[in-house]
């Protein structure tokens, strides 16, 4: 850091209190400001990666409660970024829109190829089960569906969760 960033940053520290770059304390200070680690986990996304650990070691020692490993809080920085799905920084420093990783591995497949057929054993085990049954045929185009269910109200809950109406004339879902 040359002598004008470093003029400016004890300036900067002085005009709120605080010790400069130089004073021992200064970690401390900073540790107290910091509320809870919502608040340490933002700061350390903002910092840059070269430094980042430096100034997780030099902070969490110094905060008025317990640090999560730093890498927790890398964790819970990328989930929450994902979650909101905010922008990535490309190779050239611009920001891309954020856009969902896909995960294909034979085991994922698998999986997901098993809750298919789950859900298709479930379907035909609460048709042998049902009491209620309820067979639609749409007025505009004559598609016909079955809806079963422990009871009548119940496949119709089913009918109108797949997007039938069923005000007085039923309706499937594409002609609605």
């Amino acid at each position: 850091m040359n002598a004008t960033v470093r003029s400016k940053v004890n300036n900067l520290l002085a005009m709120h209190g605080l010790g400069r770059l130089d004073d021992p304390g200064l970690p401390v200070q900073l540790g107290f400001l910091i509320q809870d680690h919502a608040h340490f986990r933002q700061l350390l996304s903002a910092a840059d990666p070269q430094h980042r650990t430096d100034m997780y070691n030099a902070l969490a020692p110094n905060l008025r409660f317990t640090a999560k490993p730093l890498d927790v809080y890398i964790y819970e920085a990328g989930a929450d970024a994902e979650r909101r799905q905010l922008p990535t920084v490309a190779p050239d420093g611009s920001l891309e829109p954020y856009h969902v990783p896909e995960i294909h591995t034979a085991a994922v497949d698998t999986l997901l190829e098993d809750a298919r057929l789950q859900a298709e054993i479930t379907k035909v085990v609460e048709e042998c089960v049902a009491k209620g049954h309820l067979t639609l045929v749409c007025k505009k185009c004559l598609k016909e569906a079955s809806f079963a269910g422990m009871t009548r109200e119940d496949a119709a809950w089913k009918a109108r969760h797949a997007g039938w109406g069923l005000d007085g004339r039923e309706i499937c879902p594409e002609c609605l």
